[in-house]
């Protein structure tokens, strides 16, 4: 019987090794891989950042600007079909100048500032100022012939003729019962405010231009506008215009000597642009930040690897030395008195464990799935929804605003029999698509059964983003087209508003509800928030 010495397998010891060496190797290649993926990266990812950044400040001064122009509108409207200003460009009377005068002075005090009202003719003098300077004719101004043919009227900048000042201003026609101009209501807009605005928004990171429809500047960050030439000259910046002609972009570009990024929207009422500028200067300095941070989380993560790999070495080789004894005891016994242990000794169980856990987890991902999302539509189902609704509304911060959305298809049934099932599973998808298309991404858009679908909304600034998402939704339903062709389709929907209409999800939901039923008896094709029902 040939004797196997023990000192033969003294070489497990350098298979020990030469295993932690793998280990650490084929460890190390993925992260060092993936430090090699981020660095290529950087640069894109640091200008998705930017561009989100730029795009949220151009939101804020859209928002500034729209809210301003909009309520100004709305008063000028008003004014404009008064019958104490008709009255007054027809047969003006020292009584009705003070009829006239306690108007302007209402109308002041809803807008809060001191912006001048003014009545003009139709020859361009004007009547009345609010401002008490003397009247000045503007018949050779182009937004006075623009508005005296029945439009209003929003100008670039102009310097005012009564005092010098940079304006913007606002026209709407005074219009007869015939609907002929008799004369406007004007609004000298000091751009002053929105520059102070605009100004408040600077770091050292972002510009923020408001350019008119010429590329001349309404409004700098950094800069005051005092002069002239602050508006003019190096300050024309309508290579941006001409470098993004759609409504809204970005481009890579030179500004004032430095390779910057510029984001650009134009507003909808005005027509003015809204450029946020960031040299690339601070892109480079977040990605040597990230760089550096890479680095010393890849040092660190090696030395843990080390440490993994020594530990996985360790137990991975115990088990051999124990097989190893086990066979070289079997060899020098010439007997298989030990072949049950053997076979104990040799099964693989972290292979059979790790192969369980990803058939685990496997299926645990896809039920996971069909639990949550409705199979038709690929929205949140009834289920989801309500969890998400319920989770979101508990964690709701003080002073800030949610909406709940019920929407219901209205015709749908008539179309649905009318044309099949197929039909009406094509409206209900190409629905869920537009539904979408209306909200953010971290919106939760779901679908109830049938046509019933829920929306839920955060963080919302004010009323009216509530009610321009309502209308939105109404003109996707009215749009909608299946092998295009119109579905004949409207929607109903009733919103509740979180707090005031409730802060649980089950008291929102009955509002909502209500709210629903509510425009479905008006008519339908509408939608009800806090007890307005608005219907087409």
């Amino acid at each position: 019987m040939k004797i196997i010495s023990a000192k033969k397998m003294s070489n497990s010891v350098s298979f020990k090794t030469k295993l932690l060496g793998l280990f650490i190797l084929i460890s190390a290649l993925p992260l060092v891989l993936a430090i090699g993926l981020n660095a290529m990266n950087m640069i894109s990812y640091a200008q998705q950042n930017m561009e989100k950044d730029s795009d949220l400040r151009n939101r804020i001064v859209q928002e500034k600007i729209t809210q301003l122009y909009e309520k100004n509108l709305d008063v000028l409207r008003v004014l404009a079909a008064t019958p104490i200003t008709k009255y007054y460009l027809t047969s003006a009377t020292d009584k009705r100048d003070v009829a006239l005068e306690r108007l302007i002075i209402n109308a002041n005090s809803i807008l809060r500032d001191k912006n001048n009202l003014i009545i003009t003719d139709t020859n361009g003098q004007q009547l009345f100022r609010s401002d008490g300077l003397p009247p000045v004719n503007v018949l050779q101004r182009a937004y006075f012939w623009e508005a005296l043919s029945g439009k209003e009227t929003i100008s670039e900048v102009v310097v005012s003729l009564a005092t010098g000042r940079f304006i913007s201003v606002i026209e709407v026609p005074v219009l007869d019962d015939s609907g002929k101009s008799i004369g406007l209501v004007q609004r000298d807009y000091d751009l002053s405010e929105l520059q102070e605005f605009v100004h408040s928004l600077a770091t050292e990171q972002n510009y923020v231009l408001i350019l008119d429809k010429s590329g001349k500047m309404i409004a700098h960050s950094a800069r005051r506008m005092e002069k002239e030439e602050d508006r003019t000259d190096e300050s024309n910046y309508d290579f941006i215009l001409r470098a993004l002609a759609g409504e809204s972009g970005h481009i890579n570009t030179k500004f004032e000597g430095e390779d910057s990024l510029v984001c650009y929207s134009r507003n909808a009422i005005t027509g003015w642009a809204v450029v946020t500028i960031q040299p690339d200067k601070y892109i480079q300095d977040k990605i040597y930040g990230r760089a550096l941070i890479a680095c010393s989380f890849g040092i660190l993560m090696l030395a843990l690897i080390s440490m993994a790999a020594y530990m996985l070495t360790d137990k991975i080789t115990q088990p051999l030395v124990t097989l190893s004894k086990a066979v070289l005891e079997i060899a020098n016994t010439n007997s298989n008195r030990n072949a049950a242990n053997l076979q104990k000794v040799t099964g693989d169980e972290l292979q059979q464990m790790a192969v369980a856990f990803d058939a685990i987890q496997a299926t645990h991902h896809d039920l996971r799935k069909a639990a949550e999302m409705d199979k038709l539509t690929q929205l949140y189902n009834k289920g989801s929804t309500e969890s998400i609704c319920r989770d979101c509304l508990k964690h709701m911060a003080e002073g800030t605003m949610s909406a709940l959305y019920i929407i219901d298809l209205d015709h749908f049934k008539e179309a649905n029999d009318t044309y099949g099932h197929h039909q009406g599973d094509l409206i209900l998808q190409e629905f869920a698509k537009k539904l979408k298309g209306v909200f953010r991404a971290n919106d939760c858009v779901g679908r109830f059964g049938g046509d019933e679908f829920v929306v839920f909304i955060e963080n919302i600034p004010n009323n009216e983003v509530i009610l321009r998402k309502a209308q939105q939704i109404l003109e996707s339903a009215k749009t909608l087209a299946v092998k295009e062709k119109n579905a004949g389709i409207t929607a109903s929907i009733g919103i509740a508003i979180a707090p005031q209409n409730g802060r649980d999800y089950d008291t929102l939901f009955n509002y909502a509800d209500k709210s629903l039923y509510t425009v479905k008896n008006a008519g339908r094709n509408g939608y009800c928030c806090d007890q307005v029902t608005v219907v087409r």
